[in-house]
């Protein structure tokens, strides 16, 4: 008796990409030069979003891009040009889903090298594992607070209460992520009752929190505002944006990544100026400390 049954399609494209690993294996030199030839047509669709200071403009303007692509059969001829240099065929459909693979791939890889060139050159902080965990543990704050809040505010902001929600991890730890080792504290410490947020979100926070250490290093005079403007100019951390918010208008993702980004700031602001002041205490002594909080009161934008 047959307990499964197979799906369309699937076997083709896994016999295609044995004989493309064959291929590799038998002339490693060519396929990279004909690699290289698809790298160069997909690329235009992979940096089609930079510049575009918007998350959902950005993610619309990648995919818009890739889309012309596809269409235009370019992609499939590249995808020929390389088969038929090992005497492959290839079907259209087995030639789609590759050229997806590998054109995700290098959205992805593209993102990982900008962060990683950035933490080489110094440009912004790296986070450790410690700070990735409470940055984890934290950060489902704000679109619980968030959504609470602008679900008193009428049927105007459904959506972006939905878009708050959506935030959610609902279903527990996501499978094969490869965040995991975030999650170790909330893993150890949740009874059920903490918000917990999916991958997509987590990795928004984290460049926010990078961008906020950055700023709060050099000035902590009108952080919020300088922080935001970090934000909106920053093609990582609007490509995650742009996951989040995919549903939404272009206004009603401006406005909530505002609101998203200035309570985060005010929460981390605050931490920050506490932990100033309590080793002001430690060196100086408790005598100076109320001119050291006046001091800060002054400079912050809270």
């Amino acid at each position: 008796m047959k307990t499964g049954r197979k799906i369309p399609g699937v076997a083709s494209v896994v016999q295609l990409v044995e004989k493309l690993q064959g291929a590799v294996q038998q002339s490693p030199g060519r396929v990279k030069v004909k690699m290289g030839q698809l790298i160069s047509i997909l690329w235009p669709a992979v940096s089609a979003g930079d510049g575009v200071s918007i998350g959902c403009t950005h993610r619309e303007a990648i995919y818009s891009k890739y889309h012309e692509i596809r269409v235009s059969g370019e992609i499939y001829r590249g995808m020929v040009g390389l088969c038929s240099e090992f005497g492959i065929n290839v079907m259209k459909r087995d030639s789609a889903v590759i050229t997806n693979v590998m054109f995700e791939t290098l959205v992805v890889y593209r993102e990982k090298y900008e962060v990683n060139r950035e933490a080489k050159n110094g440009s912004t902080p790296v986070l450790d594992e410690v700070a990735e965990n409470i940055l984890r543990y934290a950060c489902g704050y704000i679109p619980m607070a968030l959504a609470r809040r602008m679900s008193r505010y009428g049927s105007s902001f459904l959506p972006l209460v939905e878009c708050l929600n959506a935030m959610k991890n609902s279903t527990g730890v996501e499978a094969s992520s490869f965040l995991s080792y975030t999650t170790e504290w909330i893993q150890k410490e949740n009874r059920g009752g903490l918000y917990t947020v999916r991958d997509k979100v987590y990795l928004f926070f984290r460049r926010v929190e990078m961008l906020f250490r950055q700023e709060f290093s050099v000035s902590f005079n009108n952080i919020r505002e300088r922080v935001l403007d970090a934000v909106l100019a920053d093609r990582v951390g609007l490509c995650h944006w742009g996951d989040i918010a995919s549903g939404l208008s272009e206004e009603q993702s401006v406005v909530l990544l505002t609101m998203c980004v200035k309570l985060w700031v005010n929460i981390r602001g605050h931490s920050s100026a506490k932990t100033i002041i309590q080793h002001h205490k430690l060196k100086a002594g408790k005598g100076s400390s109320k001119s050291l909080r006046k001091d800060l009161k002054s400079k912050t934008s809270y």
